[in-house]
């Protein structure tokens, strides 16, 4: 074997990412779209329902496992059956349908071991296993600009609405008010749903407790809204 073949062997063996770890488990990852268009133009109407972002499988160290080599490539047309569904529960807020979903799937989907259909079928499977916004409507959770909520009454508002407790990741408006953006629900390997963990892993410490610490200790004052549609921009008057 030439030097200059095996250098690139023993390179080619040391690019392969570490996303090609072994599936430990999956986050369902639903977002609030008022809270993702305040600062990217969305389509429009903006949902105003919580749509889904994606299925992330993480390692045994709570990695997201991400831009794996296998995996067949994305194929709409596999997505037929099920086309429009996908285009109510996981639209592309900000882009074409089709163009989320192709990055979903190339970056998380090709980890998955699912075929696109199987991959994209499972999360609205899964989806229609959860129903946030009832769970947060039931307990007098509602969007407003001017109403707040702790953020452990939200995620036990969600708990008590799906039976599985949630992660939850906030941002912050421009005035500084904090706002939920995501929720995360955990699935074992199986991809069955399950309670996520209390302990924060180095995932969820970078990601979840950044701006909105879930799980929260006790006698947390954390407060957040649920913020309504962006204001839009009055059309220009007829001349």
């Amino acid at each position: 074997m030439g030097r200059k073949l095996f250098f690139l062997l023993v390179l080619e063996f040391f690019l392969v990412p570490s996303t090609e770890n072994p599936i430990f488990g999956y986050k369902l990852v639903l977002v609030w779209p008022n809270t993702f268009c305040q600062n990217t133009q969305c389509n429009t109407p903006i949902p105003q329902q919580f749509t889904i972002h994606g299925l992330w499988g993480y390692d045994s160290k709570s990695n997201i496992v991400v831009n794996c080599h296998n995996g067949p490539a994305f194929d709409r047309s596999l997505l037929n059956p099920i086309e429009k569904q996908l285009k109510f529960d996981m639209p592309g807020l900000d882009r074409d349908d089709e163009i989320h979903w192709r990055h979903q799937w190339n970056k998380h989907g090709k980890c998955s071991g699912m075929s696109v259909f199987e991959y994209f079928k499972e999360i609205l499977t899964l989806k229609q296993q959860i129903d946030i916004d009832k769970s947060l409507a039931d307990k007098g959770i509602k969007p407003s600009f001017s109403d707040f909520y702790s953020a452990q009454n939200i995620a036990q508002a969600i708990d008590r609405g799906t039976y599985y407790v949630p992660q939850l990741e906030c941002n912050q408006d421009p005035s500084g008010a904090k706002q939920l953006f995501q929720v995360f629900f955990c699935l074992d390997k199986g991809k069955k749903l399950t309670n996520c963990p209390k302990k924060h892993t180095r995932y969820q410490s970078q990601f979840i407790a950044s701006k909105c610490t879930i799980p929260l200790p006790t006698g947390s004052t954390d407060s957040v809204k649920l913020p309504p549609p962006p204001p839009q921009s009055p059309s220009p008057a007829v001349q």
